[in-house]
C-alpha cells in the first residue's frame, strides 16, 4: 500500500461530549477562508489550536504521495480547491469535510508525512511501520524535488534571505501567507445533526466503505473500540480513554494482539510473512474488525453490513460499552484464538506456517483462508472448552503433516473459493467447512485421491472444481527478458524455504522461527538433561501434548495401512 498517513496532524475530539440542543445558541461565524499562515500554521495559528476531527471520522490515510504533493502544488499555484466544511460549537471547529486537504498543507508546513516529529509523538516511533516511513520519505522527496513546490522552510528562508533565491521563488514566498482554502460552516444545532452532515457529505463525495461506516456508527461499542485499539497497537487516538482504570490493560492486550497478527513486519526478502498480511494495507481494517466480530459472536455484523448500515447506531449489536469491561472481554477472546494459530509465549500455540495457510505461492496474502482458519479454530476451541475430553486439536496435530501437504498441492481451492463465492467475509465459512471435511477424512485414514472424489460429491462444495485442482489460477508473468519480475523472485524464495522443510519432530509438519518451543527429547521427569543432545525444536502445542499426538498418529497410520 502507498497511502500517506496524516492522521496525527489534526487532533481528534469526541463530538458527543458536548451537551448540545436546539435551545443553546450558536455564535455566528464570519470566517470565509482559512489562510495558510494565520489559520493553518501549527507553529503560529490561534485558529489551528481550535481545529478538530470528530473522533468518529475515518483515518486520514487515504491519499497516495502523488495526491498529497499535487494538492500542495495546487494550493501554492492558487488553483481552485473545493471548500472545507466546518462546524463550530463553543469555539471548537470540527472538520466535516476536507480533512485530507487541510492535513496535506499542515504536513507540508511541518515536513511530516507520517514520520515527522508530530507523527512520532502520536503513534510512538517504534510503532511506525516501514511502509509508513517509506511513504513519508517518498512524499517528502516528491515535494522537495519539485521546482514548483519545494520544502515549506525554503519559502521562509527566501523571505529572510531574498538575495539567495530566484525572483519567482521570492514572489511565491511573499504571496504564500495570503493563500487560503474557502470555508463553509454548516448550521447544525446538535451533535447528531453534525454527524448526519458528515455521513451525507462523505457518502456523496468519497464514499466510506462498509467496514469503516459500521465502525463509525459503532464507535462506542466494544467491537469497534477493540478493533481500533488493535489496529493502532494501543497508540494514536485513544478511543478507550474514558474507561478509567482499564486503559492500560486495554492497551497491553491490543499491543499483544497486533504483534501476533502483524509481526514480523511483512518483508519478502527475508521470509518475514506475518499471519495477517501487511498491517499497512487496505485489508487490515476489514481483517481485524472481522475477527473481533467473529470471535465474539457477532457474525451478523460481519455478514449483514448493508442491512446494518440502514439502522441507527442504537439498533446495531452489541450494546454500548459503558466502562470498558466488554472491550477487555473482546480483546481477551481475540488474543486466545490468535494465540492458537501462532504465538511464541503460549503453550496452546500450534505455530501454523503463514506461507502454507495464508499466502499464495507468489506471496499474496489470502484473507479468505485466514478467516477460515480463525473460524475453524474458534469452533474447535469452543468444543474443547465445553468437553474436556475433546481431542480435536490433538487429532489435527496427528494428521497435520498430511493436511499441509494437501494444502500445498491444492492451494488453488482457496483461489477457487474466492473467485466463485467471494473474498473475505463472503466465503470464509464455506472454506472453513471444506478444511474441516478434509481434516476429518484424513483422520479417518483416507488418502488424497479418495478425498478429492468425496469433495466432488458434496453439493455445498460445488464452488470447488476438483478437475481444476492444479495451481493454474495465478497468472504467470514471467517475461521473455533476463530480469525476473518481483513476484517470480518471491515465488522462488518461498518454494526454496518450503522445500527446506524445518520439521517439528512430533507432528512431522513444518515449524517456524516465530512460534516454537525447545523440547527435551527425554523428559526431565525421566532424567532428561538440558544439554544440546537432548533438546529439539517443536511446536509449542506439540510439546505440551506430544504423547497423545504420537499415539493418535500411530492409530491413524495403522488405519491407512490396513486399508
Amino acid at each position: 500500500m502507498s497511502q500517506v498517513n496524516l492522521d496525527a496532524l489534526i487532533p481528534r475530539e469526541d463530538l458527543f461530549k458536548q451537551v448540545t440542543d436546539e435551545s443553546e445558541s450558536q455564535q455566528q461565524i464570519r470566517l470565509t477562508e482559512l489562510r495558510l499562515d494565520a489559520d493553518l500554521n501549527p507553529k503560529k495559528s490561534w485558529f489551528f489550536k481550535t481545529l478538530r476531527k470528530a473522533d468518529f471520522q475515518r483515518e486520514t490515510s487515504e491519499w497516495k504521495p502523488e495526491r498529497v504533493a499535487g494538492l500542495v502544488k495546487s494550493f501554492i499555484n492558487g488553483d481552485i480547491i473545493p471548500s472545507v466544511i466546518l462546524w463550530n460549537w463553543k469555539g471548537i471547529n470540527y472538520i466535516i469535510d476536507g480533512g485530507h486537504r487541510v492535513s496535506a498543507i499542515i504536513a507540508w508546513i511541518l515536513n511530516d508525512y507520517g514520520y515527522g516529529a508530530t507523527s512520532k509523538a502520536y503513534f510512538g516511533e517504534i510503532n511506525i511501520t516501514k511502509e509508513q516511513k517509506k511513504n513519508h520519505e517518498k512524499t517528502m522527496k516528491l515535494i522537495n524535488d519539485d521546482p514548483e513546490i519545494g520544502a515549506f522552510e525554503t519559502y521562509e528562508r527566501a523571505l529572510d534571505n531574498p538575495h539567495e533565491y530566484s525572483q519567482e521563488k521570492l514572489i511565491k514566498a511573499r504571496n504564500l501567507g495570503n493563500m487560503s482554502f474557502q470555508v463553509q460552516f454548516i448550521k447544525a444545532q446538535t451533535s447528531k445533526d453534525a454527524e448526519r452532515s458528515f455521513f451525507r457529505i462523505n457518502g456523496e463525495a468519497t464514499p466510506i466503505n462498509e467496514t469503516e461506516a459500521i465502525i463509525l456508527k459503532s464507535r462506542e461499542k466494544p467491537n469497534a473500540i477493540a478493533s481500533r485499539a488493535i489496529i493502532h497497537s494501543g497508540n494514536a487516538h485513544k478511543y478507550w480513554s474514558k474507561f478509567i482504570g482499564k486503559e492500560e490493560e486495554i492497551e497491553k492486550l491490543a499491543i499483544k494482539v497486533n504483534k501476533l497478527l502483524f509481526e514480523p513486519e511483512l518483508d519478502t526478502k527475508v521470509i518475514h510473512f506475518p499471519i495477517a498480511g501487511s498491517e499497512y494495507s487496505a485489508q487490515s481494517l476489514e481483517l481485524v474488525f472481522g475477527i473481533v466480530n467473529m470471535i465474539n459472536g457477532l457474525d451478523d455484523v460481519n455478514l449483514k453490513r448493508k442491512e446494518m448500515l440502514k439502522r441507527d447506531s442504537e439498533e446495531i449489536l452489541p450494546e454500548k460499552d459503558e466502562d470498558g469491561t466488554q472491550t477487555l472481554n473482546y480483546l481477551n477472546n481475540v488474543e486466545r484464538i490468535i494465540s492458537l494459530i501462532n504465538s511464541n509465549d503460549s503453550a496452546i500455540s500450534l505455530g501454523l506456517s503463514p506461507l502454507i495457510y495464508f499466502y499464495s505461492y507468489k506471496g499474496r496474502f489470502q484473507i479468505t483462508s485466514f478467516f477460515a482458519i480463525v473460524h475453524l479454530f474458534l469452533k474447535w476451541d469452543t468444543e474443547r472448552r465445553a468437553a474436556k475430553n475433546n481431542l480435536r486439536f490433538q487429532q489435527f496435530s496427528a494428521i497435520r503433516e498430511q493436511f499441509e501437504e494437501f494444502l500445498l498441492k491444492y492451494k488453488n481451492f482457496i483461489t477457487q473459493a474466492t473467485l466463485n463465492v467471494g473474498s473475505g467475509l463472503k466465503s470464509y465459512s464455506r472454506l472453513s467447512d471444506l478444511f474441516q471435511f478434509i481434516i476429518d477424512n484424513l483422520i479417518a485414514g483416507e488418502r488424497d485421491e479418495k478425498i478429492l472424489t468425496l469433495i466432488s460429491g458434496v453439493p455445498k462444495f460445488g464452488f470447488i472444481k476438483v478437475f481444476e485442482a492444479e495451481n493454474k489460477y495465478e497468472e504467470d508473468r514471467n517475461p521473455s527478458g533476463k530480469k525476473p519480475p518481483k513476484e517470480t523472485v518471491i515465488e522462488v524464495v518461498i518454494q526454496t524455504y518450503l522445500n527446506a522443510k524445518v520439521l517439528c519432530p512430533v507432528c512431522k509438519s513444518r515449524a517456524t522461527f516465530e512460534s516454537y518451543n525447545i523440547d527435551h527429547i527425554l523428559a526431565v521427569r525421566d532424567g532428561g538433561l538440558g544439554n544440546k543432545e537432548n533438546l529439539r525444536l517443536t511446536h509449542c502445542y506439540c510439546n505440551e501434548e506430544r504423547e497423545k499426538i504420537t499415539d493418535l498418529k500411530k492409530m491413524i497410520e495403522a488405519t491407512v495401512y490396513n486399508v
